[in-house]
């Protein structure tokens, strides 16, 4: 059958994903990105995308191709020059199309760790969990660099980060139909050994979402954020902190949300639920 055209893709769209899902035959094509599974001939697939930089996706069979389009004004029609697809819009190609469970929906990237997996945001290296807790603004910075991170977004071509974006809201979405998700939840461990959640969405691509009453020290003691509103009985229990930082981080994040704190700060503390509040005391 004939190639299947659909509205320019946007991030946080997925009508390739759409159409694709619901059984259309051939190349689905939205601007320069082309989704053409078990292909067999990716270039002739590639002169559907329009004019420009094309990535030609197939889930199934999990390649990827970046091919370059010009009009052959003799011919009539677009000849596809292959080029590299960067490496960082590859690795995140690889990430989704690996992910065939929930389990494997969950990524971990660590702060100051090379190797393999996700690499954790440029910029933070200041920050830790306690931080983030208590700071929405910075939570929103955090969330738009993961983003580009996750998607494999760089500092270069704004054509290829437009791409690199509608290709990973395609990839969730067609992995997210297959197992039931609608994103993936990044588990961020700072270099002091704290975590935050973050949950990148496939209609929310461009920028994951802080998940609030997640977020732990490096003791493993739950951090103060805006939950606290809606869920502070959550917080009820007893506290161990190994060090005087992770005591001043708890105190910090503490103070932007009102906490009342008793007694002198040490190892040992404890919090209760009363009169409708949280309210915690050092031993």
């Amino acid at each position: 059958m004939g190639d299947t055209r659909i509205p320019q893709l946007r991030p946080g769209t997925a009508w390739v994903a759409t159409l694709l899902l619901a059984g259309s035959f051939g190349p689905a094509v939205a601007g320069g990105l082309v989704v053409c599974n078990d292909c067999s001939d990716p270039a002739g697939a590639a002169g559907k995308g329009g004019a420009g930089t094309v990535l030609v996706s197939d889930f199934q069979g999990r390649k990827l191709w970046a091919f370059e389009n010009r009009f052959d004004s003799t011919a009539q029609r677009y000849r596809s020059q292959p080029r590299p697809v960067p490496a960082s819009i590859a690795e995140a190609f690889a990430r989704i199309a690996n992910i065939t469970d929930a389990a494997q929906a969950v990524i971990t990237a660590r702060q100051g760790v090379a190797g393999p997996g996700m690499a954790f945001p440029d910029g933070f290296e200041d920050a830790n969990a306690a931080l983030v807790a208590a700071d929405s603004d910075l939570q929103e910075l955090l969330g738009t660099a993961l983003a580009r991170r996750f998607a494999g977004a760089g500092p270069g071509s704004a054509t290829l980060n437009d791409l690199a974006f509608e290709l990973t809201a395609l990839g969730l979405e067609v992995t997210g139909r297959s197992i039931g998700l609608d994103g993936v939840t990044i588990n961020l461990v700072w270099r002091d050994g704290s975590r935050t959640l973050m949950k990148l969405r496939r209609d929310a691509i461009t920028r994951a979402e802080y998940v609030s009453g997640a977020s732990e020290d490096a003791d493993g003691n739950k951090l103060p954020d805006s939950s606290i509103a809606s869920d502070g009985g959550s917080y009820v229990g007893e506290y161990r902190f190994s060090d005087r930082a992770l005591i001043d981080d708890w105190l910090h994040a503490a103070a932007q949300f009102g906490i009342p704190i008793a007694g002198t700060p040490g190892p040992r503390m404890s919090c209760i639920w009363e009169n409708h509040a949280l309210a915690c005391h050092f031993h």
